[in-house]
């Protein structure tokens, strides 16, 4: 990818800056997601793009915003596995 042009959204791919930025504002929520099921995932995309406008760009974004957060709680599964797996 050439830094010099400009970064265009498309349906399948989101910059990494974007990606930590859904990931840090969909933190707050962790909670939220254990205890309902239903309805957090809509009010984490209203509140994102409430505090990002340029987030508008991104198609799915609550897909997105989905398998990011995935990504994270997985890698922290991992990592805690390991911990545990590394001490007596």
């Amino acid at each position: 990818m050439d830094p010099s042009k400009p970064y265009k959204s498309s349906a399948k791919s989101i910059p990494p800056s974007l990606a930590k930025l859904v990931c840090q504002e969909a933190a707050p929520f962790v909670e939220d997601l254990r205890k309902e099921k239903t309805g957090v995932w809509e009010r984490i995309e209203r509140e994102l793009l409430a505090k990002n406008p340029e987030l508008r760009s991104v198609k799915n974004l609550k897909s997105k915003s989905q398998n990011c957060f995935r990504r994270i709680q997985k890698t922290a599964v991992q990592k805690q596995a390991r911990g545990q797996a590394l001490t007596p």
